[in-house]
């Protein structure tokens, strides 16, 4: 397993404030791959995949599971480069870990949460393919190769962006026979402050980053 950050020249500054959270907050994290289009962020001790052009959130992504890293790994944790972590549950990852071998994916925020009985499990639930934003970019744990069938069903309908991702691919994801099963925690496994919102640096997280950075 792996931590899969994407990223893109334009939202790249975020991406060592993302890892240092990480490294602070959960201690034994998996290892990081961070797949970027043409210039690298400023990280170390992260694999670091360059895409060249930029072809739009759902298009790199796509072009990461065509190199050979990505048949490095069976499962991937889909982490967006502006989510900062604030708190780490242990006992709550460990049911998501254990769940995926029967889905092809486990969200790890419950906002929204699942709807449904996942054979008696009072923690993970399972999400209705055809409720309102079931395909969500909240921190989820994937299994890649249904990742990849998803991709690949998204540009098949001509989604590109992050956005088309959340509200297009929930409007399909009920036809797609060939991906496994939606699950979701009831509980955080892991909780997050998003340090960009439309575009912008989100002044108050940027300042608890800074207070971090001085205790």
């Amino acid at each position: 397993m792996r931590i899969l950050i994407p990223t893109c020249d334009r939202y790249r500054d975020a991406v060592p404030l993302a890892l240092k959270c990480l490294d602070a907050r959960w201690p034994n994290h998996p290892q990081v791959t961070v797949v970027y289009t043409e210039t690298a962020p400023e990280v170390t001790g992260v694999t670091l995949v360059r895409l060249g052009r930029d072809r739009g959130w759902v298009g790199n992504l796509s072009a990461y599971f065509g190199t050979a890293f990505a048949r490095e790994t069976d499962s991937v944790l889909l982490w967006l480069d502006d989510y900062m972590l604030v708190d780490f549950n242990a006992a709550v990852w460990a049911r998501a870990v254990a769940a995926l071998k029967d889905a092809a994916l486990v969200r790890l925020v419950p906002t929204p949460g699942p709807t449904l009985d996942w054979r008696g499990d009072d923690l993970v639930g399972a999400i209705d393919k055809r409720a309102d934003y079931s395909l969500s970019l909240q921190a989820t744990l994937w299994r890649a190769a249904d990742l990849h069938r998803v991709l690949h069903h998204l540009r098949g309908a001509g989604c590109a962006s992050a956005w088309d991702v959340e509200l297009r691919g929930s409007q399909l994801a009920a036809g797609w026979d060939d991906v496994g099963p939606f699950l979701g925690t009831r509980q955080c496994a892991v909780s997050y402050d998003n340090y960009y919102r439309r575009g912008k640096v989100v002044a108050a997280v940027a300042e608890r980053l800074e207070r971090d950075d001085e205790s």
